[in-house]
């Protein structure tokens, strides 16, 4: 029997981030990361420059939770979105209809 090695989560480095690093970590946009750390903003306060400060990278991390290549999962997200378009396709493809078929070649 195989002995099948689960991945440990990766571990992400606390430092200070541009918002565009963290919206990558987290997969977004920017726009979006800011719509979703404005309920935090008192909390967070100004970016010094472009830049997040470590605290505020650590209030983020708790508040938004860590992006999900942080986080330890049963089940790779990634199959869902696999077998998501085999169902699409399936359902555009035309069914074969004989009477049809006869018409195109009689014609």
């Amino acid at each position: 029997m195989k002995n099948i090695k689960q991945e440990e989560p990766k571990s992400i480095p606390i430092k200070p981030y541009k918002l565009k690093d963290l919206s990558k970590l987290y997969n977004v946009h920017r726009d979006t990361l800011l719509n979703w750390l404005k309920p935090f903003q008192a909390e967070i306060g100004e970016r010094i420059g472009y830049y997040y400060t470590i605290p505020q990278v650590e209030i983020i991390f708790k508040n938004l939770d860590l992006p999900s290549i942080y986080k330890k999962q049963d089940k790779p997200e990634s199959k869902a979105i696999i077998k998501e378009p085999e169902k699409i396709e399936k359902e555009r493809t035309p069914k074969f209809n004989p009477l049809l078929f006869t018409l195109c070649l009689i014609f």
